[in-house]
């Protein structure tokens, strides 16, 4: 099962050029979806950590939109960095899972089949690896 990371609904406009509004306005906005991020963020974490497989397409223009918008905001963005931080490690979570998962199904794929078994054998014995039965996936 793959999970997607849903496209942001409501506040600020991904997409836009600038958000739209008064300062104090676009700082809200802005600091709003970068929690809804961090969460979406925090929820591929829990699905990669209990085995699932995470669709990030999409991923990197969000987070070039929200930094630009960030700063384009600035100086009154300083007030976003604690969740800039947040995010920051986040994503850095984030890649040492994928990291792991990578190295993993590498050993897993450079692994020789033991003599006898065969591919169908030898593929359940990696999706049992990642704890996942062969319907899952």
């Amino acid at each position: 099962m793959t999970t997607p990371i849903p496209e942001p609904v409501g506040g600020w406009r991904e997409g836009a050029d600038s958000p739209a509004g008064t300062q104090s306005d676009d700082i809200g906005s802005l600091a709003q979806a970068l929690d809804r991020l961090d969460e979406e963020l925090a929820a591929a974490q829990r699905a990669l950590e209990s085995g699932q497989m995470v669709n990030l397409t999409g991923l990197d223009p969000r987070m070039e939109r929200l930094c630009a918008a960030v700063l384009d905001a600035r100086p009154s963005a300083r007030s976003l960095l604690p969740q800039l931080g947040r995010l920051i490690s986040r994503l850095d979570g984030l890649e040492t899972l994928l990291r792991l998962r990578h190295q993993a199904a590498r050993c897993l794929a450079e692994a020789s089949v033991p003599s006898g078994e065969d591919h169908a054998s030898a593929l359940k014995r990696a999706n049992r690896a990642y704890g996942k039965t062969p319907s899952d996936g």
